[in-house]
């Protein structure tokens, strides 16, 4: 079988670093391999951040949300609390200019970010291919329907989570309401603004990717950074692969949360925050065995 074209830094152990080396691998020469460089998330992150801020402000301070926010944490109601407090948030940002500003700026980030993958594809491979960024762009367009929505569940699940740490913790509902502003907190909160402009990162150069090994007729094989910040479940899929018209089909079952397919990796609820990646290689490079989509091999 020939060499793949694409460099494992750890013989063929599937991964870009030494496993078990806890340094983060944008600290590392080898960062640059990622498709997604920390100069994109900065970048987009400080576009967006003065407006993430502000729409956790405008949530937070609307009466509505502190009046669920204080149900929650005091009357036992949690579920009808919750689901009412969802609500009121996809109304608040369905309505806001701040949302779409943010998703103005998504657009032109991830964009720019779709074109850099295709570039960086074509060096990788060798090979040329007319990708039609307009159609990634069109489907990542999409998402401006979902982002209101994903935006409000994550906040549900978030606050659900700190009410629960703070019963545990014999937290009376005032103290718990405290928690739950404190966990708006810009860069760490439900949806920071670093962790958006990652997420999008990740999906827009994703797809790109996923075009261009569908133009070139090339398969992917999932690559993670190697380090101990990989999860579990993406560790496990470490040298799988799948055609570009597949998803991935990652278990999340050791994390409790069941498995899920992903269109590019980290594309769902609890793969948020991946830093993984698909290498291009031809079919004959992989084993049937390691295939790891939801078609067939």
């Amino acid at each position: 079988m020939e060499e793949p074209t694409y460099k494992l830094l750890d013989g063929d152990s599937g991964n870009l670093n030494k496993e078990g080396d806890d340094e983060p691998l944008r600290n590392t020469e080898d960062w640059q391999q990622f498709v997604v460089q920390p100069g994109m998330v900065e970048s987009l992150t400080d576009d967006i951040a003065d407006d993430v801020d502000a729409l956790f402000q405008a949530v937070l301070d609307d009466n509505e949300v502190r009046e669920q926010i204080e149900s929650v944490a005091g009357d036992g109601q949690t579920e009808k609390s919750l689901n009412a407090l969802t609500r009121r948030v996809r109304e608040l940002l369905a309505s806001s200019d701040i949302t779409a500003r943010i998703q103005d700026a998504l657009t032109t980030g991830t964009r720019a970010a779709a074109e850099e993958a295709v570039e960086a594809a074509v060096a990788d491979t060798g090979e040329d291919a007319d990708v039609d960024v307009d159609a990634i762009e069109a489907r990542l367009g999409d998402r401006e329907v979902t982002f209101a929505d994903e935006f409000a569940e994550r906040m549900a699940d978030d606050i659900r989570e700190t009410v629960g740490d703070g019963f545990a913790e014999g937290k009376n509902s005032r103290e718990i309401a405290s928690d739950i502003a404190e966990r708006a907190d810009i860069n760490e909160g439900w949806n920071g603004a670093e962790k958006i402009a990652r997420q999008e990162l990740q999906i827009a150069t994703g797809e790109a990717r996923s075009a261009f090994a569908d133009e070139v007729g090339k398969v992917e094989v999932w690559e993670t950074s190697g380090d101990n910040r990989v999860r579990p479940a993406h560790e496990s899929m470490a040298g799988a692969w799948k055609r570009p018209s597949d998803d991935w089909v990652v278990s999340y079952t050791e994390e409790g949360r069941g498995t899920v397919t992903e269109s590019v990796q980290g594309d769902s609820e609890p793969g948020i925050g991946c830093r993984c990646f698909s290498a291009l290689v031809d079919r004959e490079d992989v084993d049937a065995d390691d295939y790891g989509g939801d078609g067939a091999p």
